[in-house]
């Protein structure tokens, strides 16, 4: 009876097994699907955070540069300010052949002065649109924005090449105004 009672347990053990194994394996390819799933997401919250903190990066760098850009701007208005005031001196001192040219001179410091004043208030435009988020989560918008940014650039470059110029140019006017 043992014999038979130890085939009838090995049979309903293999009986249990063969109904079980397919149930168990199915739940098995579902539960690595789930992780599967699950760490696919992971890897994409991943990779979106990254990107939006690379992307904070970018317009914190931006940001400063263009913070950088209207300090040089204040430097540019203060200096043609500067001049202005000399160009001013130096004209009710002068009577002499150049006071013409330093009455253009004056005038040529006024308007760098307010040109200097309307790139900084477009710098800060620009650097409000740095800040929106919605904005900048366009690649294109980034690429435009970049670009602006560098042209700029450029114009503080030109306008901070340009006020040297100024400068030389004051200083030859001095050299011919008696008294000075």
């Amino acid at each position: 009876m043992r014999t038979l009672g130890g085939v009838v347990t090995l049979a309903l053990v293999m009986t249990v097994s063969a109904v079980a194994s397919p149930h168990l394996y199915a739940q098995s390819k579902q539960q690595q699907k789930q992780q599967g799933q699950q760490q696919a997401q992971q890897q994409a919250q991943q990779e979106e955070q990254m990107r939006q903190q690379q992307m904070q990066q970018q317009m914190h760098q931006q940001m400063l540069h263009m913070q950088q850009m209207q300090g040089r701007m204040n430097r540019i208005m203060e200096r043609s300010r500067q001049l202005n005031q000399e160009m001013t001196q130096q004209l009710q001192h002068s009577q002499n052949r150049y006071a013409e040219q330093q009455r253009h001179m004056q005038r040529m410091c006024e308007t760098m002065e307010e040109m200097a004043g309307s790139m900084n208030r477009l710098m800060e435009q620009h650097r409000n649109m740095l800040q929106d988020e919605t904005l900048m989560h366009d690649q294109e918008m980034q690429r435009e924005m970049q670009q602006l940014r560098e042209h700029m650039g450029e114009l503080t470059q030109q306008m901070e090449d340009a006020l040297l110029s100024m400068d030389r140019v004051q200083e030859r006017l001095r050299q011919h105004t008696p008294g000075s």
